[in-house]
């Protein structure tokens, strides 16, 4: 079993869950899984989620990967413009 960490924005973790979406592809006839992490709003989460994977731990590892705490993240901005 894969642990999920808290949310990164909010720091929820009641509201985290794997959400698993359906798809049907009427051009080769076939359904799809897709799966993905939210932080449910609906649960008291902030409604944030990771992208879309065709596995459940490939979503949770996407939702877990975290930028190093060393790294800046910032973005100069010209407001003269």
């Amino acid at each position: 079993m894969i642990e999920i960490k808290a949310c990164p924005f909010c720091g929820s973790i009641t509201p985290v869950a794997l959400h698993t979406e359906e798809s049907y592809s009427p051009q080769s006839g076939v359904n799809h899984s897709m799966y993905t992490v939210i932080c449910d709003f609906n649960e008291g989460g902030c409604g944030s989620s990771c992208g879309y994977k065709h596995s459940k731990e490939e979503a949770i590892e996407l939702w877990n990967n975290r930028i190093g705490m060393n790294v800046e993240l910032t973005k100069e901005l010209d407001v003269n413009d």
